[in-house]
């Protein structure tokens, strides 16, 4: 990762990092002489632009000016240096086009060098995820298939995301969209969807076990999770199958149980969620599972309005 240079700045007290905030105050001068235009004062997380704003502590709205002196739209995210967030963003950020619906487009990495504790990573601004914009089986069907193919390609390359949510699934703008028409499961969106926020991933070498101790972690978790954290971190879990059962709960609760005639996706959604990790499915057979679960429908179904669906097949 190439380091930029800047002009140094005068020396920073190092408890004024200990705040998030700070760090954009010591940092926005200097990302100015390279062609960053951040607001003075508050820094809000205005992601995207039509949504409240939101006071963040490491991801803010900015611009750019671009090398033909057009300015665009960015965020950026700050992460520290040692982290595990930060390599799982480089190693994804060097395959570039491959990550499909797994991570935003990361344009670019910067460094300040008077701020050697922490990296930048920029983005284009991202689109709000809002559920209740599906109003056909299709566009269900192709937001369920999207996300399962970003874990698969996640869990292939080793790395977990620990924390899937629908606050952490946003939407690709148009300009940014990696899905052509035929890819899309006769949605009527079309939209192209990404899994945001690696602060609780992890990363595994192609030889390493593949378990974590650590306790840290969304307020919503799987039973083995919470049995880690009980154990202070002594017992740890596999955190792929917790991805799983994360990603079971947005299928459930929020498609299954509130909007949707999705019945069909019944038996995927309880198999990625037992409480048993070890018979949980893994990324590999939920993707196929769901696969062969749409040889079952007729083309007309895709285009069926959504409506509240039975529950009585679903495990709670």
């Amino acid at each position: 990762m190439p380091t930029l240079y800047v002009p140094p700045i005068p020396a920073v007290d190092s408890t004024a990092l200990a705040a998030r905030t700070a760090v954009w105050d010591v940092a926005r001068p200097v990302l100015q002489t390279i062609r960053f235009i951040i607001s003075e004062g508050n820094y809000w997380h205005n992601w995207p632009a039509e949504q409240a704003p939101h006071m963040s502590n490491n991801v803010i709205r900015a611009q750019r000016i671009r090398s033909d002196n057009q300015v665009e739209d960015v965020v950026l995210k700050v992460v520290k240096r040692s982290s595990k967030e930060l390599a799982v963003l480089t190693m994804l950020w060097k395959l570039k086009g491959l990550t499909a619906h797994a991570c935003p487009p990361i344009l670019t990495f910067v460094e300040v060098t008077t701020m050697p504790s922490f990296r930048f990573v920029v983005m284009p601004p991202l689109m709000p995820l809002k559920l209740e914009e599906m109003c056909t089986v299709g566009d269900a069907v192709d937001f369920v298939g999207q996300m399962l193919e970003a874990v698969q390609f996640l869990h292939g390359l080793g790395v977990s995301h620990g924390d899937i949510s629908t606050k952490n699934i946003m939407v690709l703008p148009p300009a940014w969209a990696r899905l052509s028409v035929q890819r899309h499961h006769a949605s009527t969106l079309r939209y192209s969807y990404c899994l945001i926020d690696f602060s609780f991933g992890d990363r595994f070498g192609p030889y390493q076990e593949y378990w974590t101790f650590r306790t840290d972690g969304p307020d919503v978790v799987p039973p083995e999770v919470k049995d880690n954290q009980s154990s202070l971190g002594t017992i740890g879990y596999n955190p792929f199958a917790a991805d799983i059962w994360l990603l079971s709960r947005v299928i459930k609760f929020d498609l299954l149980y509130s909007k949707a005639n999705l019945r069909f996706l019944t038996k995927l959604a309880n198999g990625m969620s037992e409480v048993n990790p070890g018979d949980r499915f893994t990324a590999e057979l939920a993707l196929n599972t769901f696969h062969n679960t749409l040889h079952e429908l007729r083309s007309s179904d895709y285009l069926q309005s959504i409506v509240r669906p039975d529950l009585s097949n679903v495990l709670m």
